[in-house]
């Protein structure tokens, strides 16, 4: 009888760790199933005023501005480049060929600079933050 309890037990547990491991599959590393798309999660998110440090401290800074050419050419932030975001994983290496290089970005509200950064990430660029967006960007804009 003792032996029949323990198979079950065991049966059990075993039924668990399965259970378990198909949910971490499933929800864990940060993947989005309703997407369908992996979203590293950036660690090297800075406020605006870090931002501006680095801008005014670093010479060999590249600026990015992930939106439309039409907000971009409205209101930039001083040296800023424009880069749209749904351009970035086929030119990237075109546009900025040193992985290496120390790189801001920046949109709107920070909803594309995220996923900009993530994807410069995910492509080999090692020195990249976000800080989010220009409207929280109290330093002046350049407008054409």
């Amino acid at each position: 009888m003792k032996a029949n309890n323990y198979s079950l037990l065991n049966n059990r547990v075993i039924t668990i760790a399965i259970i378990l491991l198909g949910l971490v599959v499933l929800f864990g590393h940060g993947t989005s199933r309703a997407s369908g798309q992996n979203e590293t999660v950036v660690e090297r998110r800075i406020s605006a005023s870090e931002a501006k440090r680095i801008m005014t401290d670093s010479a060999n800074v590249i600026i990015l501005d992930v939106r439309t050419e039409q907000e971009f050419r409205q209101s930039r932030i001083k040296n800023s480049v424009n880069f749209p975001v749904n351009e970035i994983k086929e030119n990237a290496s075109i546009v900025i060929p040193d992985k290496n290089a120390l790189i801001l970005v920046y949109c709107r509200s920070g909803g594309r600079s995220r996923t900009a950064a993530n994807t410069l990430i995910s492509i080999g660029y090692t020195n990249v933050y976000d800080f989010g967006g220009i409207q929280s960007w109290g330093y002046g804009t350049v407008r054409e």
